[in-house]
């Protein structure tokens, strides 16, 4: 009979192949992490969402455009949106009317707290979108 290999466990399971398949099962499955897409300009905003959904936690994907974004929620099943709402872009506003095509999929918008982006915060509004989040405030709700 040939030796096993170092952490491998015997035929039959025994009280080290349960344990081995509780903390297997205990890992989160691709189909059971939440997809988030996000849309952002700023580093600051992309580290912040990187920061707050980890691989293991969440799927995250990262577009480039309003286009790309629009293609991505087409073809992917997300559950939420985030998209970077400071400065007012052009490419952020016509992000933010996807929002009335997707009315079952939370769009979260996020900002730093300037008083040049209350158009941008007014739009996202007008927009319906669920919920804006301020850099630096709502970090903490950002990672729940």
């Amino acid at each position: 009979m040939s030796p096993r290999p170092k952490g491998s466990v015997a035929p039959g399971g025994g009280a080290a192949g349960a344990a081995l398949a509780e903390s297997a099962a205990a890992v989160p499955q691709p189909a059971n992490v939440p997809c988030v897409v996000a849309l952002v300009f700023r580093e600051r905003a992309r580290a912040a969402i990187r920061a707050a959904f980890p691989r293991r936690r969440a799927r995250l994907l990262l577009v480039h455009g309003a286009s790309e974004l629009s293609e991505t929620l087409r073809a992917t099943l997300a559950d939420a949106v985030i998209i970077d709402i400071a400065g007012g872009s052009d490419e952020a506003d016509r992000a933010s009317g996807l929002a009335r095509e997707f009315p079952s999929l939370p769009f979260v918008g996020i900002a730093p707290l300037r008083g040049a982006d209350g158009p941008a915060l007014a739009a996202a509004v007008a927009h319906d979108f669920a919920d804006v989040l301020t850099e630096g405030v709502d970090d903490g709700v950002l990672r729940a």
